[in-house]
């Protein structure tokens, strides 16, 4: 075969690996009656230490031209990748078969700093191919959020117990990048849920749970990269699932 004009190239292995670390810390208080528990909780944020690798091998159908390899790496970095969040909620007996249950989590704006590593392959007639490492800088940041759920519980008796609750979930956010024709990334993400459970207890500190869930999950996405094109992803999702669940008390 006879081929005319560029050499034809490839990129055959590009390969990222993240590693990081993660530490956050919550403060709260908790009171208790017969019938009655109510508390706060405060978590101050999320820290993370992060690091990417890169590993990419370039080469050409030309087995003659000079296969291209090797690895490169971000620095380590700690960003504040979660902001602090407020959490209220609280469960109160009705009576002997039913109690009830709210809970609130209020999520402050978070902006946060992220770098994904990234190659260019600059590809030549002569068979002189470079790969050039570059780093993509982005700015993520979240929008302030409320969390709200609750759920009713019904004791027969037996060791038996029967719950329901559900929860809605919004949250907006986006990401621009700092490079050359940014890049900007604008979502939303809207959630319905629900959980039915049946509890039946097999000892005084053992208990056995059935539980089935389903969700209404809404996201809206629009990425805009300046003055070249913008692209509008939406999606709606149902999810059903079933589990079942044993939890033990020492």
């Amino acid at each position: 075969f006879i081929f005319a004009g560029s050499p034809i190239a490839r990129l055959d292995t590009n390969r990222k690996k993240d590693q990081s670390l993660s530490a956050r810390a919550g403060f709260g208080y908790s009171k208790r009656t017969q019938n009655t528990q109510v508390g706060f909780l405060l978590r101050p944020g999320t820290l993370t230490l992060r690091k990417q690798e890169l590993e990419y091998r370039h080469f050409e159908y030309d087995i003659a031209a000079p296969s291209l390899s090797g690895t490169d790496s971000t620095s380590w970095r700690v960003d504040y990748t979660e902001s602090p969040q407020f959490v209220v909620g609280g469960y109160h007996r009705l009576s002997q078969l039913v109690g009830f249950a709210l809970e609130a989590v209020y999520t402050l704006s978070n902006t946060s700093y992220s770098r994904e590593r990234d190659i260019n392959i600059n590809v030549s007639n002569g068979g002189n191919d470079s790969i050039t490492p570059f780093a993509r800088n982005y700015t993520n940041t979240t929008d302030a959020a409320l969390l709200l759920k609750g759920g009713i519980e019904y004791n027969p008796g037996g060791g038996l117990a029967f719950t329901l609750g559900g929860g809605y979930d919004y949250r907006k956010a986006s990401s621009e990048s700092e490079t050359q024709n940014r890049v900007q990334i604008r979502s939303t993400l809207e959630i319905w849920y629900a959980m039915l459970g049946a509890h039946y207890a097999l000892s005084a500190g053992t208990d056995i749970s059935l539980l089935i869930s389903g969700g209404y999950v809404k996201t809206e996405a629009r990425l805009e990269q300046e003055s070249l094109y913008s692209i509008d992803l939406n999606s709606t999702l149902l999810i059903l699932d079933t589990g079942v669940a044993v939890t033990t008390r020492y």
